[in-house]
């Protein structure tokens, strides 16, 4: 009688071993994706501001007439 006594509370441990190790996996992966999604919105808006920086910097598109290119009138 013990002996089984002592089975069904390893079955019972191992359970909650088991459902515990499980939690942790969780977590751990929550807090890699956590990780991963806040380096990637720093990586975003460092490259949004290089962009608008670029912008900025850089000619105006030429439009109207200028920006036009010569067409050949040969046929």
């Amino acid at each position: 009688m013990p002996k089984q006594l002592a089975l069904g509370a390893l079955k019972k441990l191992t359970k909650w071993v088991l459902f515990l190790t499980v939690c942790l996996l969780l977590l751990a992966t929550l807090s890699i994706m956590h990780k991963l999604t806040s380096d990637l919105a720093a990586v975003t808006d460092k490259a949004l501001k290089d962009i608008e920086a670029i912008a900025q910097t850089s000619k105006p598109a030429e439009t109207g007439a200028t920006a036009q290119t010569e067409v050949s009138s040969k046929p």
